[in-house]
């Protein structure tokens, strides 16, 4: 009764050779989706994350000092903070709609190119405009805020819907962590080089790697039928 339980034990090893063999497998023809993938949550996250981050920064840089007493200093904070918030959620909401209205590739490239834009945009004008229209610089920011939660969309999108179940986990795993690394250096970077350089300079820094990201989207996030409706389940049955 036990001859048949001892038999089996060599077929497992084999089966687990052959998982990493078929990973290895997805790698090789999926190079460049999966390069994509890393190389778009990375630039994403080190632009995000630094300005996310440091807002308050942003928001002296732009408005001005709130006068001398904390308290209105960190209100205006705050209410800064909430507005970039709800326009956040109102991304997500667009985001919502794009989701099923357009391929991953171009709603991904629709977040990337409006971040950039506004990023240029605000690092051309920092520093140019007069105080009486900084709230342009605001409302450009806002907008960026809207463009950023797309790309918040499908960065997590891309890496779980192209590739199959037994080497999903892998390849999702570390984009997730490309993408850390990012967050870590954008983080790390951004008050160092904005005091020494200036938010518009960082700003337009942040534009110009956004703008690479559009080209890396364009070329390595897929488009048209390759995410489609059960495309999932094929890749798994294929694999």
């Amino acid at each position: 009764m036990h001859e048949p339980e001892e038999a089996a034990a060599p077929a497992a090893g084999h089966g687990h050779g052959e998982q990493w063999h078929e990973i290895r497998e997805v790698f090789r023809s999926k190079w460049h989706v999966f390069t994509g993938a890393c190389v778009s949550w990375m630039l994403f996250n080190f632009v995000g994350y630094g300005q996310s981050t440091f807002s308050s920064i942003i928001c002296e840089q732009m408005l001005g000092l709130a006068g001398n007493s904390v308290y209105s200093a960190v209100s205006r904070d705050a209410w800064f903070a909430l507005v970039l918030g709800i326009c956040a959620a109102m991304g997500n909401l667009v985001g919502f709609v794009l989701e099923a209205k357009t391929s991953r590739c171009g709603h991904q490239l629709i977040g990337f190119a409006g971040m950039a834009t506004c990023n240029l945009v605000n690092g051309t004008l920092l520093g140019v405009l007069p105080q009486s229209m900084a709230w342009l610089l605001v409302a450009i920011f806002c907008v960026n805020a809207v463009a950023h939660a797309q790309v918040g969309i499908t960065t997590y999108l891309v890496p779980t819907e192209s590739f199959p179940a037994v080497a999903r986990g892998t390849c999702v795993g570390l984009s997730a962590a490309c993408g850390k690394v990012g967050a870590a250096v954008g983080t790390g970077l951004f008050p160092t080089v904005q005091a020494t350089l200036g938010l518009g300079s960082v700003m337009t820094f942040c534009g110009g790697l956004l703008l690479f990201a559009c080209v890396v989207t364009w070329n390595m996030t897929p488009r048209g039928g390759d995410l489609a409706k059960g495309s999932l389940e094929r890749q798994d049955f294929r694999w």
